[in-house]
């Protein structure tokens, strides 16, 4: 018969290897949201401050929406559609808020969110930028 006590001390992970899992789980999700906030940086620092979409995001967030700020809905959806195309074919994750009927009747204005990830290269950075510019 096991004891409680006993099983659960010898299942257990010695305490220096707890702490060392800690820290190196803490130094890799740093090292994650620093390449995240560089991306982040890269792509807001590009994007041109009179386009008919704005940013709204927070610094570093791993989530960029592009908003269009007025317009058509149709035309606005129909350019969200085609942006989200081309980034979707660049290996981007992306998708698009099309908003409920009710909405659309009222002031809502469709928007698309790109999802930056810790392991996207420069590279990818560049391209994500030469495709929003064209907004």
């Amino acid at each position: 018969m096991l004891l409680s006590s006993a099983y659960c001390f010898s299942a257990s992970l010695p305490s220096i290897l707890a702490i060392s899992a800690f820290y190196g789980l803490d130094e890799l999700i740093k090292s994650s949201f620093e390449k995240i906030a560089d991306s982040w940086k890269k792509i807001t620092d590009a994007y041109p401050k009179n386009s008919d979409y704005e940013l709204s995001t927070d610094p570093g967030s791993p989530i960029i929406v592009f908003r269009s700020k007025a317009g058509d809905f149709q035309k606005r959806m129909e350019e969200l559609i085609m942006l989200k195309n081309q980034l979707k074919n660049a290996g981007i994750a992306v998708s698009i808020c099309r908003g409920t009927n009710a909405e659309r009747k009222s002031k809502f204005f469709p928007f698309l969110r790109l999802i930056l990830k810790s392991t996207m290269a420069n590279e990818t950075v560049e391209r994500i930028n030469n495709i929003v510019i064209s907004l």
